[in-house]
């Protein structure tokens, strides 16, 4: 019996502690190198491996108990919510109340008195108004202070400042605040005189007078005015008055050309950040600029600057080689300008998608000389192959991210090649029919820490690739599998990552509805993005489970598009769409609308295939139908609009209709309206269609009636009254459902509504709001003129009183 206790105990001791710190070390090394999160898991193994992890610490985080709290989108958190988190939270640093619509100035009021040392505070798309400002400026070590969409904010308001005012305060965000002008910035720029960086992007025209008052903040290193409009020599001014900026941000800006931006940036001698996305006027005279006044820039991003030479692209190359992030996308960019690029060997971001004359050559140059790039996006850029991916992938081993979307010619070896990047963790590979789930396989073994993965319309991957990354892939955040070939079984594999929070289904023909109730009540989603078909086919009791546990559907009506467009294709399509920028002072604050004749087939503006803001949602087929919608400088496009043609099953007959959404979540009443009102609209029609006794039996010539039966009726009033009725029922039902919506709270946001159907010679329109229908027709001699057929219901309007007096006595 000695002899086993001896060997036992021999046994016992043979472990960790058996092994010298160094090569202990060394392992643990190689463990975190490809997992840092694995160490996690060794150190739950035992005492022993938990002891080894605490020693093989290299950096000691402090435990910081409470000094971070984020309730965004709590919208039913109030002042009583808020003074809770105020009396018990005393050492509070950071806080976010974003969309927290129920806050007012006497919960921050307490918030001021209570949390003395909070730093970051986050105000974005809330209710605050002028009582709010002088609670947050009694925060005497605010440091950052985010009033994103806040249409509460306005000059009046913003006056209060001058009198008390945290003078600790370093970054400031107002963009999105339609209601300030160059007056409320100034008010601003006299009370923070310590500020270092302002973000007033889409908010009102840059005039000279508001630039020149930042020579008040003398300090200020980061400016942004992303989709402002420059008046006269606004953005010059910016020049002469802000000489110690660092960072300078003019997304989408109207008005800036070759010759201001030339001054701007020959002012500018510290500059390391530009970003001139989208401003189209702009040629190789403002990047030879750039790069002579501005060689130690880090970050440049011009994308959509179309006007700009691939010769005046190799500038770029040539001078900036400090370069850290370059975005060229849907530039004119060639393998000689990537040639260029490689002397920027510094490069950690890249983005060249949409430029159609790069090759697997030009990306052979940049695998060679930037070893450390990290994220690099080759979207719709056609000529690449998985020849120059494999360039990429040897040369570059850092790599974290790359976006391969629509390179139709990727296929399997692409992804081999990827899955030894052992860091990356975004993938997005959609529109690829040629990868399978043979090199998806791949990926899940080797890309340990994937966290984003994109999929869609890669039709050859099915089942088996869900299945490998359910075993390899636990990091895995994100997913789009729409058009796939994965049946139940593959999502209920998917089901089985603990951490998946974001899951996208749609047109996934091997999916039923209890597969994928199935999949819904076993993992942790946090949002799903839905066929609507399936709302109907799913238990709703079991829906309201999954919600409760914080899941967010939401619910897309999307038709069957399977058809891949060549690269050249797309882009040709895209630059046709592009709408000329209008005189300064002639754009308007906002413009959408519908022109429709004879529609193709549904549409709406989530279903183009757009992937940059650049590009106007507009589409205009030769069966005639165009959509357009245009962001003003007041503030987020909130629009909304779809057309349908054969409406309600009718043959000729055509739904059009326009959203205008206005509040906190004006976008997603707007949109919510679109896709909700027609259907209802389309049921009721049918019903009232098959309820009618006049109504045609016969299938063939029910197909070739230009309208619905019920309209086949001599008494015009009659016919008005029963379109009225319909009508009216159809949007009390989406009120009402607005009403019991739990993700959308309707006291502080709504939508404007115009619908007009088509059925033979007469058009059926019904409004809400100040949205409008303008018929375009001909006069006597033959030149066309508008018809304004609705009647804008504003409150000035003299009947809406009337309204108002008999709703509340009601």
């Amino acid at each position: 019996m000695a002899t086993p206790t001896h060997h036992a105990k021999r046994r016992r001791l043979a472990g960790l502690h058996d092994l010298a710190d160094e090569l202990l070390f060394l392992i643990l090394d190689r463990v975190a190198a490809h997992d840092p999160r694995a160490l996690k898991s060794f150190a739950l193994v035992s005492r022993a491996c938990h002891a080894a992890e605490s020693r093989h610490r290299r950096l000691l985080r402090p435990f910081r108990a409470d000094l971070r709290l984020s309730i965004s989108r709590c919208k039913r958190i109030t002042d009583m919510g808020l003074g809770c988190i105020a009396v018990g939270c005393p050492d509070l640093r950071e806080l976010s109340l974003k969309w927290c619509i129920g806050v007012t100035h006497l919960g921050l009021d307490l918030l001021a008195l209570k949390c003395k040392k909070l730093n970051i505070l986050d105000l974005s798309y809330t209710m605050i108004v002028k009582k709010c400002f002088p609670a947050i400026m009694k925060l005497q070590n605010l440091q950052v202070l985010l009033l994103v969409g806040c249409n509460g904010i306005d000059d009046d308001a913003l006056t209060s400042l001058d009198q008390e005012c945290s003078k600790s305060l370093q970054v400031l965000d107002m963009s999105n605040s339609c209601n300030v002008t160059h007056v409320g910035v100034l008010s601003v720029v006299k009370a923070m005189p310590n500020l270092l960086e302002l973000n007033l992007s889409y908010c009102s025209p840059v005039t000279p007078s508001m630039p020149s008052s930042f020579e008040m903040i003398p300090k200020l290193q980061t400016l942004k005015l992303d989709g402002c409009q420059f008046m006269a020599d606004g953005l010059k001014t910016i020049g002469k008055s802000c000489v110690s900026l660092r960072e300078l941000s003019l997304s989408k800006c109207s008005g800036v050309t070759d010759t201001d931006l030339s001054f701007v940036v020959s002012r500018l001698k510290n500059l390391l950040k530009l970003d001139v996305t989208c401003c189209r006027k702009i040629t190789d005279v403002s990047l030879a600029g750039i790069t002579t006044s501005c060689p130690s820039l880090i970050s440049l991003r011009m994308e959509s600057c179309s006007l700009v030479s691939s010769k005046g692209l190799q500038l770029i190359g040539e001078r900036c080689t400090h370069l850290e992030e370059l975005d060229l996308t849907d530039t004119d960019l060639d393998d000689e300008g990537l040639k260029a690029l490689s002397g920027c060997s510094k490069l950690s971001s890249l983005n060249i998608g949409i430029c159609l004359r790069i090759t697997d050559e030009g990306l052979r140059h940049i695998s060679k000389s930037c070893p450390d790039l990290r994220d690099i996006d080759l979207y719709r850029s056609g000529a690449i192959s998985d020849e120059g991916v494999t360039h990429i992938a040897q040369g570059c081993p850092m790599l974290e991210s790359i976006n391969l979307s629509y390179c139709t010619k990727i296929t399997d070896c692409s992804l081999r090649s990827l899955s030894k990047c052992i860091k990356l963790n975004t993938l997005e590979i959609r529109g690829c029919p040629m990868v399978s789930s043979a090199g998806l396989s791949e990926i899940a073994t080797g890309c340990r820490l994937l966290s984003k993965l994109d999929i869609k319309k890669c039709f050859e991957i099915n089942d088996l690739g869900m299945i490998f990354l359910s075993q390899f892939s636990h990091n895995l955040r994100q997913i789009n599998l729409s058009y796939c070939s994965v049946t139940d079984i593959g999502l209920i594999s998917l089901s089985s990552i603990c951490g998946l929070q974001n899951m996208t289904i749609m047109h996934l023909s091997g999916v039923t509805p209890n597969g994928l109730l199935a999949a819904l009540m076993v993992c942790g989603l946090r949002k799903v993005k839905l066929h609507e078909a399936f709302k109907s086919m799913v238990p709703l009791h079991m829906l309201k489970v999954v919600e409760a546990r914080g899941c967010l559907f939401q619910w897309i009506n999307k038709p069957y598009q399977v058809a891949l467009e060549p690269c050249d294709v797309w882009k040709q399509q895209s630059q046709d769409l592009l709408v000329q920028e209008l005189p300064l002072g002639a754009s308007p604050p906002a413009a959408m609308g519908i022109c429709c004749s004879k529609g193709k087939e549904e549409l709406d503006d989530e279903g183009f295939p757009w992937k940059h803001d650049a590009f106007f949602h507009d589409q205009l087929w030769s069966a005639g139908v165009s959509m357009h919608t245009k962001q003003g400088w007041k503030g987020a496009n909130q629009d909304a609009m779809t057309t349908c043609q054969d409406f309600a099953g009718s043959k000729g007959q055509i739904f059009c209709g326009v959203f205008d959404g206005h509040g906190p979540l004006g976008r997603e009443v707007a949109r919510h309206v679109r896709d909700v009102l027609p259907m209802k609209l389309s049921s009721s029609l049918t019903l009232k269609t098959e309820q009618d006794p006049s109504s045609n039996t016969d299938k063939d010539s029910k197909d070739k009636s230009d309208c619905t039966s019920f309209s086949n009726t001599s008494d015009e009033k009659q016919l008005l009254s029963t379109w009225k009725n319909i009508f009216v029922k159809t949007f009390e039902d989406v009120d009402e459902e607005l009403r019991q919506h739990s993700g959308i709270d309707c006291i502080c946001s709504g939508t404007t509504a115009v619908t007009v159907v088509t059925q033979g010679d007469h058009l059926m329109i019904a409004n809400l709001g100040d949205s409008r229908a303008v018929l375009c027709t001909r006069d006597s001699k033959d030149r066309p003129i508008p018809v304004q057929l609705t009647t804008d219901l504003k409150p000035d309007l003299p009947s809406e009183p009337l309204n108002f007096s008999y709703f509340r006595n009601v």
